[in-house]
């Protein structure tokens, strides 16, 4: 039952732990991770239609703060220019933590 779980989580450490993907490319892996895992846990209808600031807003509502809407900027740019905008206030190892968190307490 929690096997999707697992296998999301198991999927985003592979993508932090491989070098060779940019900053951007490993964002827009780790959005798409969220959304498939979403899927399986909640209504596909709500969840599908989701996109851009409302999605993050729906993945913060799940985790009680604004994890994922405060880089709002820094992951449509990922998602939609396939560019990372280097700014202190982003960690990738922080943003793949928060994702995993959200995975397993929410999904």
């Amino acid at each position: 039952r929690n096997a999707y779980r697992r296998e999301a989580i198991s999927e985003i450490n592979s993508i932090i732990h491989n070098e060779i993907n940019a900053t951007a490319s490993s964002i827009s892996q780790i959005m798409f991770i969220l959304k498939q895992t979403a899927l399986q846990s909640y209504d596909r209808n709500i969840v599908a239609s989701l996109e851009g600031e409302k999605w993050l807003v729906f993945l913060d509502s799940k985790l009680n703060q604004t994890g994922f809407t405060k880089h709002h900027e820094i992951i449509a740019s990922a998602i939609y220019k396939n560019e990372f905008n280097d700014t202190n206030s982003f960690s990738l190892t922080d943003f793949s933590k928060m994702s995993i968190k959200w995975i397993k307490n929410h999904a």
